[in-house]
């Protein structure tokens, strides 16, 4: 049986929102756990807690944002990045929008090719509909790679041409 087990794991991120200094978020503390091949392992919480930033951390798939402590071991060996990445595998989610691009810019783009026929008050309409359907009014101004896992999706739900 093969395990995955972490101990003391700390997670910070450094953030800043629009206009906002930079600042650093405390994700994850002191976590330790035990995951075991052949059991079903769940990670949930509401949107933008830390999931994807966890599983990252966990994988060493980490951005120069993100900090770090504690210890994982595989099978009771401490995590080496050549044996690691070739015993084990991550499903990542997938983003189509430019990481730079902000939730506003994507969707805009994502309006006008829908609506490359539409007359401009019907762009105005999808495009305000879209933004209260999605939930993502408050998030108009941020960049893409700022946002949650689950967040991104819905980015990529508004960026599909037909949605």
């Amino acid at each position: 049986m093969s395990t995955l087990q972490i101990e003391d794991l700390v997670i910070y991120k450094k953030s800043a929102k629009p206009g906002q200094p930079e600042d650093t978020v405390l994700i994850v503390k002191g976590l330790s756990t035990v995951f075991e091949s052949g059991k079903l392992n769940a990670i949930m919480g509401p949107n933008g807690c830390g999931k994807t930033t966890l599983l990252s951390s966990i994988y060493g798939l980490t951005d120069k944002k993100t900090m770090t402590s504690g210890r994982i071991f595989l099978n009771g060996e401490k995590r080496d990045p050549v044996s690691w990445y070739s015993r084990t595998s991550i499903a990542e989610q997938l983003s189509y929008i430019p990481e730079d691009e902000t939730v506003a810019q994507a969707l805009k783009f994502s309006l006008e090719l829908k609506n490359a026929r539409c007359k401009s008050d019907s762009k105005l309409k999808d495009y305000l509909e879209a933004i209260e359907n999605l939930h993502l009014s408050k998030l108009l101004d941020t960049k893409i790679s700022a946002l949650s896992g689950r967040r991104k999706t819905k980015s990529n739900d508004c960026h599909r041409p037909y949605f």
